[in-house]
């Protein structure tokens, strides 16, 4: 059988030859080309309205679809891929599903608001603020003269290690005080980091979430801040009626270093002391109770009486070694400076709870940092 195989194969090359088909040695033709390749809808859309739709092949990018010309009302910021506009939508990304991507837009609205600087550091503007204490016109941001915008601008000197955020402060002439209105903090601050550089980081104090937290300098210079914002994104985190809880998806606070400082770093000395809910009802007292004491390197806190899981906190005062000056700092005590002995005596990090059954008189202590 193999021999008459042999012989009946080539006869059948020959006949395939004669018939115009190809040859034994020929390469047998693979699939062609799907003729109907899967596609995948890509919607874009404006909250729950789609504005446009693309057919995308399956594997294929979403193109980068512009609305203004479809919207004209509104402002476009960019397209993401969630409807909360926490990600910015990444347009390398294969489609292998239907898809939807969500535009950021804002509808224009007056800013009535008198944004300004608060904080506290070594600068002239930040020793006088005292976070907030005082506004006077130099704390003020400017705002431009721009038709359809709201921008505000401020030039200021930062020393490493100042902290600073802005606020629309609320001031009672008649009663004599001054408060925080809307805050724009570490949350809004654009490219922190430049060129391998972190010029400023993001989450010092004590604020709740990014959007509230201070912003540090980290490299000496002259700044230029420029805040835009759109309050008709605004909105109360948590239904919170507070003012200081209000936030916005869509504003940001973008900087430039233009020179060096034009101040000259003073010298400064930094005192701790504590605060807390019964021990001063959150009020800055500065006694003997209540300040700490450093010795070769350490704080220490004496004869200090807390109740059990009475909440309290360590802030800081800076004094200007020159001019006896004194503000408010903003470093602070939080639970992991103290040492192994203290640490057993309360729980927390920032703000910290009395773990004792009763009353306790004891002493806390914190080795002094490095900078």
């Amino acid at each position: 059988m193999k021999r008459k195989l042999f012989t009946i194969l080539p006869l059948l090359c020959g006949v395939a030859l004669v018939m115009g088909v190809s040859s034994c040695d020929d390469p047998v033709p693979g699939p062609g080309p799907d003729p109907d390749p899967e596609a995948h809808t890509v919607s874009y859309l404006d909250g729950e309205t789609v504005l446009h739709t693309e057919e995308v092949e399956d594997g294929k990018t979403a193109p980068e679809w512009d609305p203004t010309a479809t919207v004209t009302d509104k402002t476009f910021l960019g397209w993401y891929g969630e409807p909360t506009l926490t990600h910015a939508y990444d347009f390398t990304t294969p489609v292998t599903d239907d898809l939807s991507i969500f535009g950021s837009f804002v509808s224009y609205q007056e800013d009535t608001r008198r944004w300004a600087l608060a904080g506290s550091g070594q600068t002239e503007l930040l020793r006088l603020s005292n976070w907030g204490t005082v506004f006077n016109d130099e704390h003020y941001m400017v705002k431009e003269d721009v038709d359809g915008a709201n921008i505000y601008t401020i030039e200021i000197n930062l020393f490493s290690g100042d902290q600073f955020q802005f606020t629309d402060p609320v001031i009672d002439e008649e009663a004599g005080t001054v408060s925080w209105g809307h805050q724009r903090g570490g949350g809004y601050l654009v490219e922190p980091t430049r060129d391998g550089t972190e010029y400023f980081s993001v989450g010092g104090g004590l604020g709740a979430d990014n959007y509230t937290s201070n912003i540090t300098a980290n490299v000496d210079g002259r700044y230029k801040f420029t805040l835009t914002t759109y309050p008709a994104g605004d909105f109360q985190k948590d239904d919170s009626p507070e003012t200081y809880n209000n936030r916005n998806y869509y504003d940001t606070l973008e900087w430039e270093r233009v020179g060096d400082s034009t101040e000259t770093r003073p010298e400064t000395t930094t005192t701790f002391f504590i605060k807390g809910a019964e021990i001063t009802s959150w009020a800055n007292l500065q006694n003997d109770h209540t300040l700490m004491v450093e010795t070769d390197g350490i704080h220490t806190l004496n004869n200090v009486y807390l109740r059990t899981s009475d909440e309290f906190m360590f802030a800081s005062l800076v004094t200007d070694t020159a001019t006896g000056e004194v503000s408010e700092g903003n470093a602070y005590i939080r639970g992991s400076n103290l040492t192994e002995a203290s640490k057993e005596l309360v729980s927390g990090e920032a703000n910290m709870k009395v773990l004792a059954r009763t009353a306790i008189i004891t002493s806390f202590m914190m080795r002094k940092r490095k900078h």
